[in-house]
């Protein structure tokens, strides 16, 4: 990763300063919420910390216990609270809003938790798979039933209501107006005796479009909704408008079946997890993967542009979660996996770009318990920075640094904070830092010059705009030139004085 030339040595020690969390930390242990766990970490996973709700079902009575949790890469646990258990409600998302401050579902309504105080916040409304943060109007998105009668037939469709913080809807869609009856999944889905149309699971928000992505699973499609007018721009799945192209490029009629946890991860690239279940092209359908699709809204084509599918071991046809991290690993949440394919319960697995698997936990079902988690957030305390090369530049004393920084976990929208470079305790340089909403590193490039011999210490310091800090420092030992390089240094001065006499005389003797 590092390169010194010219007679220097670099040694680079990595200092984060961060406040840690307010929660004691417990002992490495195999069982969360009295189950037994499986942890894989391996060397070149995204380090930091786990947000998830883990439900844990008694398989006889289906009598559940919901619990938020932290627990950081080796399995220990750093926060679990009790979210109360409910049989009729499955799904319990909960992320970061700010750095500390979680939006959460309980069985009651939308929650905000504060982490500092360990305190929970219940706000006046309620809906069913998502809650999303509007950080313009400082509002939520939600999804609630509707019923749609057609003739003698009563189903069941979504809608999104906006609330604010005193419980009062100010902004509402209705499925209705895009999903009928007749988009029924062939398979007959119902839920609480109805037919359950749209099953609508998740809203992204995107701050700077004034566009909401709306999936609903039942019908393989997500929408893209013009925030301010109501109107549909376009769809893309089963009932959409796009050209659709697998992985191998060929065209196909769906790309995705019974997919969750639609989000950007770039301005025209989408992440979901795709369940596979009640594929209707295939027969050998549970194929559940992370899948990603680059979208042209000129061509109006849809590509498959990176997937990772494991062994049906993982498949799950409920719940599911797909992030990709600043480094490029994916994340995937294998929500449940079937009993009798499998001995786990929830997965969540992290796959580097090569698709190899660089971390894993996976709860262990037994013929009493099993397990599911519906989505996770990896984030740290602070913002993620790497220096990711240096080296000398022609010039004595001289040296470039390239690094990159990251907000503490996926914000959705840009983030300003600040950093600041110091060379021996100096201040050299402070600006700020635009922190991206896809959670792609914003990358630096700083020149430091007249580096006098002997030891320097570099110092890079990064505020996410929260007050919370890193700092990464490396030392630059500079050293004397060796009579090697530096007769490389004459060699390569004199063979470039040579090449531009004899470009000098074929020029004036044309």
């Amino acid at each position: 990763m590092f390169r010194g030339k010219h007679g220097f040595m670099l040694v680079l020690l990595l200092l984060v300063f961060t406040p840690r969390p307010q929660f004691q930390i417990a002992e490495t242990q195999t069982e969360l919420v009295g189950g037994e766990v499986e942890i894989i970490n391996m060397s070149g996973a995204f380090d930091g910390y786990n947000l998830f709700v883990v439900v844990k079902e008694e398989i006889e009575t289906r009598d559940r216990q919901y619990m938020m949790m932290i627990v950081d890469m080796d399995g220990n646990v750093v926060l679990q609270e009790d979210i109360f258990a409910e049989i009729f409600i499955a799904d319990y998302p909960a992320e970061f809003i700010a750095p500390r401050t979680i939006l959460v579902a309980t069985n009651e309504s939308a929650s905000i938790f504060n982490m500092t105080d360990g305190s929970m916040t219940p706000l006046p409304f309620v809906g069913h798979h998502e809650y999303e943060y509007n950080p313009v109007n400082d509002t939520f998105f939600t999804l609630q039933y509707s019923k749609e009668t057609r003739g003698s037939i009563t189903y069941l469709v979504d809608r999104i209501g906006e609330f604010n913080r005193l419980g009062e809807m100010v902004w509402s869609f209705d499925l209705s107006s895009i999903v009928d009856y007749s988009m029924w999944c062939p398979f007959q889905e119902y839920f609480a005796t109805y037919p359950d149309v749209s099953h609508a699971n998740s809203i992204y928000y995107d701050v700077e479009e004034d566009s909401i992505y709306l999936l609903a699973r039942n019908v393989n499609t997500f929408w893209k909704i013009n925030h301010s007018t109501g109107d549909i721009i376009w769809g893309l799945g089963e009932y959409g408008n796009f050209s659709m192209y697998n992985k191998y490029r060929r065209p196909t009629d769906n790309l995705f079946y019974h997919a969750h946890a639609v989000e950007k991860v770039d301005d025209n690239t989408f992440i979901l997890f795709d369940n596979d279940y009640h594929n209707q092209t295939e027969g050998e359908d549970q194929n559940s993967r992370i899948l990603e699709i680059t979208i042209d809204e000129d061509t109006m084509t849809a590509n498959t542009s990176w997937v990772w599918q494991p062994d049906r071991t993982y498949s799950s046809h409920i719940w599911g979660d797909a992030d990709r991290t600043p480094t490029g690993n994916r994340i995937g949440v294998f929500g449940m996996t079937e009993r009798g394919s499998s001995d786990y319960g929830g997965r969540i697995v992290e796959v580097n770009e090569d698709q190899e698997i660089v971390w894993e936990l996976s709860f262990i079902s037994n013929e009493t318990y099993r397990y599911g988690i519906y989505r996770n957030e990896r984030f740290q305390y602070h913002p993620f920075i790497q220096i990711i090369d240096v080296k000398h530049t022609s010039n004595q004393g001289e040296i470039m640094i390239d690094w990159q920084t990251a907000f503490n976990y996926r914000p959705k929208r840009d983030i300003i904070g600040s950093y600041k470079l110091h060379v021996d305790q100096e201040l050299v340089k402070e600006d700020e830092v635009v922190f991206d909403r896809y959670w792609r590193p914003t990358s630096f490039s700083h020149t430091i010059q007249n580096l006098t011999l002997g030891v320097h210490n570099v110092t890079f310091v990064v505020w996410d705009g929260y007050g919370h800090a890193a700092i990464i420092s490396i030392e630059v030992d500079m050293k004397p030139l060796s009579l090697f390089q530096i007769g490389i240094i004459f060699t390569m001065t004199w063979i470039g004085v040579i090449a531009l006499v004899v470009m000098w005389r074929l020029k004036f003797q044309r």
